[in-house]
């Protein structure tokens, strides 16, 4: 896939754009309340924390927008997208497409746990434990965000 022109100017000039500042304010608050009340944590460290947890926020939420307005511009991705034919597209599930879902479904959990798991071990820290999947998750609803808006305006 190629920037077109469209594509970046269909990207800036989004309404999307819209719903960053509540995603943003969402993740600050949580971030610092979580940092604060759960992890106990000094003011001026969870002030600092929540900044940065709210630019990966911002840069997610940037991400899911793309992948938004690619939908909405019907821009095929990948060379072997006109290749299929219909009846390949829409060919059920094999078994060996279940075992790479079900790896990465393994690989996420991994990734999302990872945090916690080292605090049971000993190796991490409560802080960690708590805030690692909360911000992971925050993160990944960011993403979600413009892309279930965009399909939802779209009705």
């Amino acid at each position: 896939m190629v920037l077109s022109g469209s594509f970046l100017r269909e990207w800036i000039f989004s309404s999307l754009w819209l719903g960053v500042v509540p995603v943003a304010a969402v993740v600050f608050v949580t971030s610092l309340l979580l940092l604060v009340g759960v992890a106990e944590s000094p003011m001026d460290y969870a002030l600092s924390r929540s900044g940065v947890a709210v630019l990966g926020a911002v840069g997610c939420y940037a991400v899911g927008m793309g992948f938004a307005t690619v939908r909405r511009l019907g821009i095929e991705i990948g060379p072997e997208a006109e290749q299929l034919d219909e009846r390949e597209r829409q060919k059920s599930l094999s078994w060996l497409d279940w075992l790479v879902l079900a790896m990465v479904v393994l690989m996420f959990l991994g990734w999302l746990f990872r945090p916690t798991v080292s605090y049971w071990w000993g190796t991490g820290s409560f802080e960690q434990a708590v805030t690692g999947p909360v911000m992971r998750l925050m993160f990944l609803g960011a993403y979600a965000v413009p892309i279930v808006w965009s399909c939802w305006r779209d009705k």
